[in-house]
């Protein structure tokens, strides 16, 4: 955020500030540790991007995560297939904290061996007969983020910037700071494509903000000089599907009212 806004007052409705797009490629330690960094662009108070209590990933280390598995030197946490999807989970780290109570992760590399897993009350020791939901669950997730994306795009790109791939990173220049932000938070979590397992509470604010913003709550268009932050945003039902379902919104109307983490 201090890349983009300087020594400018953070304020939304501000004028427009230069620099939005500059940001690191796969910056997802800046994601781990957004409390540091103040990596994305944040619309109001940072209490209200503020890790969850229940967040820890920025109690470890990369290699801890990235590094436990029998591919530790390729650096992959998961395996997918030939159109990207995520077919399995190969890090042993993960089921450590992830142990049913959260969210089910079991590598395949551990079915056949006992792990302490979450029975409702506890977590108790359990032989692992298969790899439980581990890549169904990351797969939705993935998809969810970056359909978010591919709608948050959408919408710079009917505000008069359109995404691109070369720097600057996009054609047209932003009408106010709040703009500008929402580039700014669009150009990081693209090149972020993991934000949604680094840190999805932060990844979901950033991009719910930046389409608050940049919409009315009836998912039109909001001009510059009239927006704020309604709390509320409307995306298609059709189009948005994952993307509403992953923010938390009516399947039926594309309305979230409030961002669920």
């Amino acid at each position: 955020m201090d890349s983009l806004i300087k020594s400018a007052a953070a304020d939304p409705a501000g004028p427009a500030v230069a620099g939005g797009t500059r940001t690191h490629y796969k910056a997802s330690g800046g994601t781990i540790f957004q409390v540091q960094t103040k990596i994305g662009y944040m619309y109001s108070s940072a209490a209200n991007y503020a890790d969850k209590s229940y967040y820890a990933h920025n109690t470890l280390g990369c290699a801890e995560c990235h590094m436990a598995s029998e591919k530790s030197h390729l650096y992959m946490v998961v395996e997918k297939d030939a159109n990207g999807d995520i077919t399995a989970l190969t890090s042993t780290k993960c089921v450590e904290c992830h142990d049913g109570e959260h969210a089910l992760f079991v590598a395949a590399e551990q079915v056949g061996t006992t792990q302490y897993i979450w029975d409702g009350a506890a977590a108790v020791p359990t032989t692992v007969t298969q790899p439980m939901a581990a890549a169904a669950e990351l797969q939705h997730e993935a998809h969810g983020y970056h359909d978010a994306l591919e709608a948050l795009a959408a919408i710079i790109t009917t505000a008069g910037t359109t995404p691109k791939s070369s720097y600057p990173y996009f054609d047209g220049d932003p009408t106010d700071q709040g703009h500008g932000g929402a580039m700014h938070n669009y150009s990081y979590l693209h090149h972020e494509p993991g934000a949604y397992a680094h840190n999805r509470y932060y990844a979901k604010r950033l991009i719910f903000d930046s389409i608050d913003w940049l919409t009315n709550a009836d998912g039109t268009a909001a001009a510059a000089g009239a927006r704020v932050l309604n709390g509320s945003i409307t995306l298609d039902p059709v189009n948005d599907a994952a993307a509403i379902g992953w923010l938390g919104g009516d399947s039926g109307t594309g309305v979230t009212a409030r961002l669920n983490p």
